[in-house]
């Protein structure tokens, strides 16, 4: 299979704009099964239309003509590139930088709107993108430019391209991730996250053009652009926090969850938003790998709707199967004769991102693992997720919840929580301007238990994190979001 990395610059960019990003991936033994490529285009800082001055030749020198292409037409001019320069390759990773991270959005969106099972684009990489505008870009009010006047907050083309996104997902077809500098004066925090209540992003104590410039492998530029391509595994020189993680491995946690496998063998494991969960869950994935060996398989659910066939396919190449196993009968026959052949090996499947995939594929795939799990008592699985997961599991309909009463139910510990409370605030105003209220739930002497279909109030303050699980009963996270809550729907300090 043919891979793909392409760099993106923003504006006024070039190749230079990476630094020592090329050199660096070139050299990596990690990225030896990938190509590497830079996508071009025109830019610049700065284009003055119309300067009638005496020294208009002069600045012409130094200030580039105003025919510069637009946003769109960089997106589409990347749709040819793909099309035609790369068109052998099957998998391709953008790696976006400022602006360059808006033009790979636009030809997303275009290339969803045409058809989402063709995509061959798998990550996304967003280094500094002003996904909300930039205020620096009120500069266009003195310079005629295109490009500029198109990152202003309130443009047209952010107004439409936002609006766009909100009916397609990027998230939902390919692995994106929002970069933040923390120390940069032209995208604003707000704007690099893209959205409110993203949870996919890194924030890096940078500014807007060193973010992309690492020094050495070490650097966490670098770094971070490694772990995303799914190339973790591979051995670095430890920071701290490796060093932490090791000592972490045989947390009570992990035990908890050997324990459970050993009896169970299946196990939905559940975070909420807001939750950083990506250090356990790969102290997790560590675990079971060195538990399982060969054994162990990552299945990540694929982003393909109404397509049993391209489903099950991509889940088969997470397994190593035959290109052939395009079904969920084939996947039955496929697994059922592993497990048959080799009764005394444990084969464990450790399966993410049921959230990106289609509902139908997703019950049908849950109806093989019960089965599997039910037959076979070398088969072992754990499922990873959210929202979507707990509705597949335990919906109120039976049919729809295939997995209900032989998996274990588990929530991630020791969770960095990183909600502050301007994000409560924003759950409970949104919750009121749907005309729910909060009230009944708020006093202490009330006690639900644990119900993914208890009421719709309940299941989002759950999920959206101002609720948590105590024992299989609801709680709410702190006394300062009760407090807030009372505020904002008045309840009475007495209601029950």
């Amino acid at each position: 299979m043919k891979k793909l990395i392409l760099l993106v610059h923003g504006l006024g960019g070039s190749k230079e704009t990476w630094g020592e990003f090329p050199k660096l991936i070139e050299n990596d033994e990690a990225f030896r099964d990938f190509d590497f490529s830079i996508y071009e285009y025109p830019s610049s800082i700065v284009s003055v239309k119309d300067i009638v001055s005496p020294f208009s030749k002069l600045l012409s020198i130094f200030i580039p003509p105003s025919n510069l292409p637009s946003i769109q037409e960089i997106a589409e001019g990347l749709r040819s590139e793909l099309r035609i320069r790369y068109a052998e390759y099957e998998e391709i990773y953008l790696v976006t930088h400022s602006m360059g991270g808006l033009v790979a959005r636009k030809y997303l969106i275009d290339a969803l709107k045409d058809d989402a099972t063709t995509l061959r684009i798998k990550k996304l990489l967003l280094y500094a993108v002003p996904n909300n505008g930039s205020d620096w870009a009120e500069l266009s009010r003195l310079y005629e430019h295109k490009q500029i006047k198109q990152l202003a907050k309130k443009s047209d083309f952010m107004t439409l391209l936002n609006k766009e996104n909100r009916f397609y997902k990027l998230e939902e077809h390919l692995d994106v991730l929002y970069v933040v500098g923390l120390q940069d004066a032209v995208v604003d925090e707000h704007s690099a996250l893209g959205y409110w209540g993203n949870t996919q992003y890194e924030s890096l104590h940078k500014g807007h053009m060193d973010i992309v410039k690492p020094k050495d492998k070490n650097d966490l530029s670098y770094l971070l652009f490694r772990k995303f391509m799914g190339n973790e595994n591979l051995s670095v020189t430890k920071s701290n926090e490796a060093k932490k993680t090791e000592k972490l491995k045989e947390t009570p946690f992990l035990k908890n969850i050997q324990t459970i496998l050993t009896s169970k063998r299946l196990i939905t494991l559940f975070s909420q938003d807001y939750k950083e969960i990506r250090s356990e869950q790969e102290l997790l994935k560590q675990k079971m790998q060195a538990m399982f060996k060969e054994n162990f398989h990552h299945l990540r659910i694929p982003r393909v709707k109404n397509n049993e066939a391209k489903y099950f396919e991509l889940l088969a190449k997470d397994c190593a199967f035959d290109a052939s196993v395009r079904s969920v009968d084939a996947w039955h026959r496929e697994v059922s004769t592993k497990l048959s052949q080799k009764p005394h090996e444990k084969l464990f499947f450790y399966i993410t991102d049921i959230e990106h995939g289609d509902e139908v594929q997703n019950r049908n795939f849950a109806e093989l693992i019960r089965s599997l799990q039910s037959e076979f008592g070398n088969f072992y699985a754990i499922f990873v997720g959210k929202r979507k997961l707990a509705s597949l599991v335990y919906g109120k309909d039976a049919k729809l919840s295939p997995l209900k009463d032989i998996a274990q139910k588990m929530f991630f510990e020791e969770l960095e929580d990183n909600m502050n409370m301007q994000d409560i605030r924003q759950v409970l105003l949104d919750l009121k301007a749907n005309g729910e209220n909060v009230c009944a739930f708020l006093d202490d002497e009330v006690q639900v238990t644990w119900d993914y279909y208890s009421t719709s109030v309940l299941n989002t303050l759950f999920w959206r994190n101002l609720m948590v699980n105590v024992n299989d009963y609801y709680q709410w996270r702190d006394e300062m979001t009760k407090e807030l809550a009372r505020e904002i729907f008045g309840c009475d300090e007495d209601v029950v």
